[in-house]
């Protein structure tokens, strides 16, 4: 099934929703991309780590630090 045919399918599904499912079903969206997001941000972070590299905030100071 293509992307397409996903987004008319939960289109068909939330028509036939009341207002305050709908609102309940948004606020789960939301939390789940916020955990996601919260979970490749730890992922990020453990590879940095992991491979001993050096963040875009530490490289924007060595920058800063330099210019002063």
């Amino acid at each position: 099934m293509g992307l397409f045919d996903q987004m008319k399918m939960a289109q068909d599904l939330m028509k036939n929703m009341d207002p305050e499912e709908l609102k309940g079903l948004m606020a789960k969206a939301n939390e789940a991309q916020a955990a996601m997001r919260e979970q490749v941000q730890a992922l990020v972070e453990e590879e940095i780590a992991k491979r001993g590299l050096i963040t875009r905030q530490e490289v924007e100071k060595m920058l800063r630090e330099r210019n002063d």
